[in-house]
């Protein structure tokens, strides 16, 4: 079986070893030059014929390879540019391994580094995900400058080393946008934006000023304005800092993309920036939506949000799905135009849950990355959860007991293609599949690629297994396991305060899907990916 292994180095100092197969052992973009080896040859003529072959000759009489040399510079730009996208549109880093193997292929394709303002969507790394804990020197007592990154499609990993960056910046490693790692400078709160792949870092306006384009009517409430800090005719929204940064997206509706940041807790707002255009945050109005007490204050309510296709879409606790309408520049009757402000809207509102039911629903985007699949798991202790079918009309969706009530497991597929929200329920998550949800994003991993991962299964994120008292559930049979053990968050937070200990846990428990994954994953991924 014919095996490469080398040494990678890309313009921005990205460096390690890979040995696989290749698929297609046609490709060997990795060495820009073969060295010629060439065997002292007896007939002199043979030897010229060979000087100008380009291909690899083998002596059948004596089983040696003969290596000639390959002149791989001299291919045209369109065809450098044709195998580059073609690689692009398998993942960036196959594209930056072609950019490091030759001088002159770097000249005749894009940089990311550079291009579109380091935010061009064809170079974000939408299937790495970063694993800060699971690296093997991190310990709490000497947190690790390095991250992980995990190929959710190829399972290759590596790690990144931003020891340069971590004395001065922060990582939200719960929230990620496309791939893209949300940074905050612990002098001026200013929000980055990296690619952990290329190195690029975009810069946005300090997340503590926000704006909101109107005044919340709760402003003119004199108790609203005691307890939630709110002024009267002020648009200001008050982030504390640290800010509660709880996820992350990218919406490629704008020149320049605007990055989308949750601000959780008892915020409970979105707010979005254009890098070099905005000199703040805005935050987005609640639209359409209407909830008592929070739509008054400024505040939306959401589940979870997740980047699709360039757009942004938010779900709520019980289903309803929405999504962040940033609008072009409108023009009234007197021929005014006037900047829209960005809002919700409805794709889709869930009618089917009775009022005393309780969910939580996660937005997952599939392997293809052409589908957004929707898992929801309700429960309720006064009873409401009603049998309904799979959409076959022959299987009736599975109740199980979770902590004394009946629960309820399920996936939806989200057909958007008309405009309008529809869900489409499944019967599973897929026979080589499987999902971690989490607040701040939940992850879709092949069982094929990590054969160690339950197929058809569904992995709780920490506060709800220590709420509901289970970790995965299998649609398979419709059975639980038992909730992971949370021992080592409780000894981490053993010597701290009660409020200190609280706060580490809503940390570290409570959103992050990408540590159960780690967890999970960190026995089984080969080091030498």
């Amino acid at each position: 079986m014919l095996q490469r292994r080398c040494r990678l180095v890309d313009p921005s100092g990205l460096s390690y070893t890979r040995s696989e197969t290749p698929a297609d052992p046609s490709i060997y973009y990795y060495s820009a030059k073969k060295r010629a080896r060439r065997r002292p040859a007896a007939d002199p003529s043979a030897a010229s014929t060979h000087d100008h072959d380009n291909l690899d000759v083998l002596d059948a009489s004596q089983g040696e390879t003969t290596e000639e040399w390959r002149e791989w510079t001299s291919l045209e730009p369109g065809i450098v540019d044709d195998i580059a996208g073609r690689l692009l549109s398998l993942d960036v880093s196959e594209y930056l391994r072609l950019r490091a193997s030759c001088k002159y292929w770097r000249t005749c394709t894009a940089d990311p580094h550079v291009h579109g303002g380091g935010l061009d969507s064809r170079f974000r790394p939408r299937n790495w995900i970063a694993m800060s804990h699971c690296s093997s020197s991190s310990s709490p007592s000497h947190p690790t400058t390095t991250i992980t990154l995990l190929n959710v499609a190829t399972g290759a990993r590596f790690d990144v080393d931003l020891s340069d960056l971590f004395s001065t910046h922060h990582l939200h490693s719960g929230s990620s946008a496309d791939g893209l790692l949300v940074l905050r400078d612990k002098a001026t709160n200013a929000i980055h934006l990296l690619n952990p792949l290329t190195r690029a870092l975009v810069e946005f306006p300090p997340i503590t000023d926000v704006e909101a384009l109107e005044v919340p009517p709760g402003a003119y409430s004199i108790t609203f304005r005691a307890n939630f800090n709110l002024e009267v005719g002020s648009t200001k929204v008050h982030v504390p800092s640290p800010p509660p940064i709880k996820g992350a997206g990218m919406d490629d509706a704008t020149s320049p993309p605007t990055l989308v940041l949750c601000l959780r807790k008892k915020l409970s707002h979105v707010v979005v920036a254009k890098p070099g255009v905005d000199a703040h945050w805005v935050s987005v109005h609640h639209g359409e939506q209407q909830v008592d007490l929070l739509t008054g204050l400024g505040r939306i309510l959401f589940q979870s949000l997740l980047s699709l296709k360039g757009r942004c879409y938010f779900t709520t606790a019980r289903g309803d799905v929405m999504t962040l309408d940033l609008g072009p520049m409108t023009v009234d009757r007197w021929g005014w135009s006037a900047k829209k402000k960005p809002c919700m809207v409805y794709l889709l509102r869930e009618m089917a849950l009775a009022d005393r039911v309780k969910a939580m629903s996660y937005l997952v985007r599939s392997h293809d990355d052409r589908t957004m699949l929707m898992v929801r798991y309700s429960f309720s202790h006064h009873g409401g959860l009603t049998i309904t079918d799979n959409g076959d009309g022959n299987n009736p969706v599975k109740t199980f007991i979770s902590k004394g009530a009946p629960s309820r497991m399920e996936v939806f597929k989200m057909d958007i293609g008309d405009g309008r929200g529809r869900l489409i329920p499944l019967q599973g998550i897929g026979s080589n599949a499987a999902v971690f949800v989490g607040d701040t994003h939940s992850i879709m991993l092949s069982t094929v690629k990590f054969p160690k991962i339950a197929a058809n299964t569904v992995y709780m994120n920490y506060l709800w297994q220590r709420v509901r008292l289970f970790g995965t559930y299998r649609f398979e049979d419709g059975k639980t396991t038992p909730p992971r053990d949370l021992r080592r968050y409780k000894e981490k937070a053993k010597n701290l305060g009660f409020w200190k200990s609280k706060m580490l846990w809503e940390d570290h428990a409570a959103k992050r899907s990408p540590q159960i994954a780690a967890q999970v994953l960190r026995s089984q991924v080969p080091s030498c990916c």
